[in-house]
């Protein structure tokens, strides 16, 4: 009978125990954690590339990847073109300025064809 009321005590014991471990129960503090809403954060858009800036006189254009041409004003991947100069171009979204360099460093001049 001793023995049976050692058995009966250990099991009584045991069972809460095993109850709460239970893999299939949620944890409640990890409940109490998770329910308090995460920061959120935009994620960082993309710059595009720019592989060419042509400039003849006053008419200037950049060309991104996909070979589309674009002028002062145009919208490219979220980004406004806002300047173009003969080696770099300014992209502006919200208040946020970024500079793009062209990566060769090769220039080539157009000049006019002058009468002999």
């Amino acid at each position: 009978m001793c023995r049976l009321m050692h058995y009966l005590f250990a099991l009584l014991l045991v069972v809460p125990l095993t109850a709460a471990a239970n893999p299939m129960r949620p944890d409640p503090l990890q409940a109490q954690v998770s329910s308090v809403p995460a920061k959120t954060t935009r994620a960082a858009m993309r710059l595009p590339k720019l592989t060419a800036i042509v400039v003849i006189g006053d008419w200037r254009r950049a060309i991104f990847s996909g070979d589309r041409e674009h002028k002062v004003g145009d919208r490219i991947g979220g980004f406004t073109l806002v300047a173009i100069d003969s080696t770099r171009v300014l992209l502006k979204r919200g208040s946020q300025t970024t500079q793009l360099t062209l990566q060769s460093s090769g220039k080539m001049l157009i000049a006019p064809a002058q009468e002999d």
